[in-house]
């Protein structure tokens, strides 16, 4: 059970200038972007990233690997776990179960769902994952698409350490878990039911997610899984929108010292306040590297 939390973890983010680049914020087929600032001599590169992705479509091409090995620091997510206790800890409710918030009748579909897909009748269910959180069931979905799965990040930044680059992370588990525990009962449930309610689809889903990352296709990839409502707005803005605030504000810290390469989620990079606008905003020159992933 650790090593399939540690890999659902992975799965679990001037305008002078500005205005002389040609880029749509909303409409962006490019993964790989070199980062540069007028006022600076220090250079960055950002790739945005699918956490994870079948062992045999895996491709990091060379060009992206020779810039990771120029770098003075690699920038991620969250760095490496190497607390799996701790990550335990993190994916379990302090008080209560799971359960508690549903109604008898989602109580039920959830118990069908876990009879089905891990061969769990209730009582077992509540013993052995009743205690999880509303998000780490969410991911418990695509265990059994994700066991020959490869992640980028964790590619990403061994490569770093075998050139002996620092890797830091943006965010630390335990923050990165408190947005999701910040979610009101409502979202939560939805989280939940939602699991239950697409168990047909997610394999489809997980191979088309794939392709269209492998053909460069942000704006259609978002669309996958495609939250509404209070749901939509809360995934928009506490975990996409306002992190890529903070993150970038860290990096108009570092950039100034040290030539970065940074690798996040691609869905981090679209939108109006995605990283690419982000950074035009201030005052970065922001270059499309094309690569070719399939």
């Amino acid at each position: 059970m650790k090593s399939i939390l540690s890999l659902l973890f992975t799965f679990l983010f001037s305008s002078l200038f500005a205005q002389n680049q040609d880029i749509d914020p909303n409409d962006l087929h490019n993964l790989f972007w070199k980062i540069e600032h007028p006022y600076s001599k220090k250079v960055g590169y950002l790739i945005g990233t699918i956490h994870l992705i079948d062992k045999d479509k895996f491709v990091l091409p060379k060009e992206v690997t020779k810039r990771i090995s120029k770098a003075d620091v690699l920038y991620v997510e969250i760095a490496e776990m190497q607390d799996q206790a701790k990550a335990m800890e993190l994916s379990m409710m302090k008080e209560g179960r799971m359960t508690d918030i549903l109604s008898k009748e989602q109580r039920d579909s959830v118990y069908v769902y876990t009879n089905t897909e891990f061969g769990m009748d209730s009582a077992k269910f509540e013993k052995l994952m009743g205690k999880f959180k509303p998000l780490v069931f969410s991911q418990l979905a695509f265990a059994k698409l994700l066991t020959s799965a490869k992640s980028y990040d964790l590619t990403i930044s061994a490569l770093a350490k075998e050139n002996k680059i620092p890797v830091e992370g943006f965010e630390t588990l335990e923050e990165q878990m408190g947005f999701f525990d910040s979610m009101s009962d409502e979202l939560k449930i939805e989280l939940i039911m939602q699991t239950v309610r697409k168990n047909d689809s997610n394999e489809e889903e997980w191979e088309k997610m794939q392709n269209l990352y492998l053909d460069q296709n942000l704006p259609e990839l978002l669309k996958v899984g495609e939250f509404k409502g209070e749901m939509s707005d809360f995934m928009n803005t506490t975990i996409s929108e306002n992190r890529n605030v903070k993150w970038v504000s860290k990096l108009d810290k570092e950039f100034d010292k040290n030539n970065l390469f940074i690798a996040v989620g691609a869905a981090h990079l679209q939108g109006d306040r995605g990283l690419i606008n982000l950074l035009l905003s201030k005052g970065y020159v922001l270059t499309p590297i094309s690569i070719q992933l399939n």
